[in-house]
């Protein structure tokens, strides 16, 4: 999904900060992401996933694993009603209708269904059913999609405190987590940080080592950021081996810190050292190996390399196509990736192409009131006005988008 006017990796603020210049690194996507999951054996739910910029707007995907969110991912740990063969008399029909409208990308239909069937287990089972909560948390992955942070919280809030009670029904570690992401979210680092910490407690994962890690880079203390990151990937190497994915993570965001600090050369390093593993584990096809390509790409084009730049942006986005398809989030943020570069080549009807599809994703899969809608508007109206064209871009733009 595409937000802000600043390139992208993970939200940190660079510790050499020239002439008031602020980066953004992605934080994760977002997102990626589902494939990985044969990699661990646990239960999530996908939903969208938060990005932040840098300087020139291109954004940088950086992969998660399993369900949890290792950057600022979109993958939350979501516990599933019982199985309805085990208990007929439990209506698991709407939650499995918002499951299919959440894969159809629908999240306001599928909120609606969770919530209904937060309802239903809540009149057959009682306000402290299990279910519910599972329900519930369904819910609060669907409000964080659409950027309504608060009621994510408020959800799964109210599925903590039950499933505090019945600690055998989930991994708590890992809602701790998610309720952790959810205050990041926001922006209340300080929650967030609490939160994160009182996973820590409980799973030793090194994913939340990362998560905390992200959560100082945000604050601006990018030392603390690159000692938690160092924390993780030390951990990830003892437990998984150098060449797991798992693993490939942290050398991701090491590169992603990197980045924030100036040290480019450093960051590609780590960068191309997670790609290795991408590659020879999940194949150069995969969406995290796409993200890799957007993050070198990033790394390129901050070093004035832009030919270099759009090259790996155009490798990504051959990859994102074929995972998710031409009307998905997550290709949107490689069409925004692309529209950028031209820009800064000055081709700009090339890149106002690139805007056009990023932004028809984006208020088609949400609304044009969502933030990243919000956002990516204002970038493309940046290149617009740079075309020097005659007419108004709010009349430009309601022309394109009624072809």
């Amino acid at each position: 999904m595409v937000k802000g006017k600043k390139r992208v990796m993970t939200t940190v603020r660079r510790i050499q900060q020239k002439k008031g210049i602020k980066a953004a690194i992605i934080g994760a996507v977002a997102t990626i992401l589902a494939a990985v999951i044969g990699l661990i054996a646990t239960l999530i739910k996908q939903a969208t996933s938060p990005t932040n910029h840098n300087e020139s707007g291109i954004q940088i995907v950086n992969p998660s694993v399993g369900g949890d969110q290792v950057i600022v991912g979109g993958d939350y740990y979501a516990p599933q009603p019982t199985n309805p063969q085990l208990h007929p008399d439990k209506p698991n029909l709407s939650y499995s209708k918002g499951e299919a409208y959440e894969e159809q990308q629908n999240y306001r239909k599928a909120l609606a269904y969770y919530k209904q069937a937060a309802a239903e287990y809540e009149e057959i089972d009682g306000p402290a059913s299990t279910d519910r909560a599972a329900a519930l948390i369904a819910a609060g992955i669907m409000h964080r999609a659409l950027a309504e942070y608060s009621e994510a919280i408020d959800c799964y809030l109210e599925a903590e405190a039950i499933y505090k009670n019945n600690p055998e029904k989930a991994d708590m570690g890992r809602i701790y987590n998610s309720i952790a992401i959810l205050y990041q979210d926001q922006g209340d680092y300080e929650k967030a940080l609490t939160w994160f910490f009182r996973a820590l407690e409980i799973d030793k994962d090194p994913a939340i080592y990362s998560n905390i890690a992200m959560t100082y880079g945000k604050q601006g203390d990018l030392l603390e950021a690159l000692e938690w990151n160092y924390k993780a990937f030390s951990i990830a190497e003892e437990e998984f081996g150098k060449d797991d994915p798992r693993t490939a993570i942290t050398y991701n965001n090491l590169g992603n810190i990197y980045f924030e600090i100036g040290e480019y050369d450093q960051s590609l390093d780590w960068f191309f050292k997670a790609l290795v593993v991408f590659e020879k584990a999940l194949g150069k096809w995969h969406s995290n190996t796409a993200s890799l390509y957007n993050n070198i790409a990033c790394v390129y084009d901050n070093q004035g390399n832009t030919d270099e730049a759009l090259n790996w942006h155009v490798k990504a986005l051959a990859i994102v196509e074929k995972e998710y398809g031409k009307e998905h989030p997550e290709t949107a943020t490689t069409y925004h990736n692309i529209a950028i570069l031209y820009s800064a080549q000055g081709d700009y009807d090339r890149a106002l192409e690139f805007h056009l599809k990023a932004y028809r994703i984006i208020i088609n899969t949400f609304s044009q009131e969502h933030p990243s809608a919000k956002q990516n508007k204002e970038n493309m109206e940046d290149t617009y006005k740079k075309s020097q064209r005659a007419k108004p871009f709010d009349d430009w733009l309601a022309e394109q988008l009624k072809r």
